[in-house]
């Protein structure tokens, strides 16, 4: 799993240096993505979207804990129905289950850095361009000190996990 990198930058021509300036790094055109208000072509980025367009990370992290918050509450269901019919050694089953769900849970919260698009719509209809960069999680540090060291005019914005 990636990290994304989000940055705001003030207009297109800001947006297309620092991506013309990511060509003497290890960064991949197909890593890198751009967010604008009207979703115009962007020299050197292939990846432009448009504002209205729904943020797929986003989707997956929502039906992803909608899916464990469900399973939860089913096993303290089950767990609850076999304590009163019948309690025995399968009330490990819903147990483990619930932990195993909860643990999963707190991981994501604790561990996972957490931005979204739509933390930066204001920015966005006033016409800066979000700039989104995926790179491994051991270059993180490495790839925001050589943006900030080029590009002083960059606002960073977050980082996120993407798939």
């Amino acid at each position: 799993m990636k990290r994304r990198l989000y940055y705001l930058l003030p207009d297109t021509s800001h947006a297309e240096k620092l991506v013309e300036d990511l060509g003497d790094t290890t960064i991949s055109k197909q890593d890198v993505h751009a967010v604008a208000k009207d979703s115009t072509h962007l020299n050197g980025i292939e990846d432009v979207h448009g504002l209205t367009e729904n943020d797929r990370d986003y989707f997956v992290e929502w039906f992803l804990w909608r899916i464990n918050l469900a399973l939860f509450f089913v096993a303290l269901i089950a767990f609850v129905a076999i304590l009163i019919w019948s309690p025995g050694v399968w009330l490990i089953l819903p147990l483990a289950i619930m932990l195993g769900t909860f643990i999963s849970g707190l991981i994501f919260v604790l561990r996972l850095p957490n931005v979204h698009l739509n933390e930066f719509l204001p920015a966005l209809q006033h016409g800066e361009v979000l700039l989104m960069i995926d790179v491994p999680p051991s270059d993180v540090e490495k790839m925001d000190h050589h943006v900030h060291q080029k590009h002083p005019e960059v606002v960073t914005g977050g980082v996120c996990w993407h798939v």
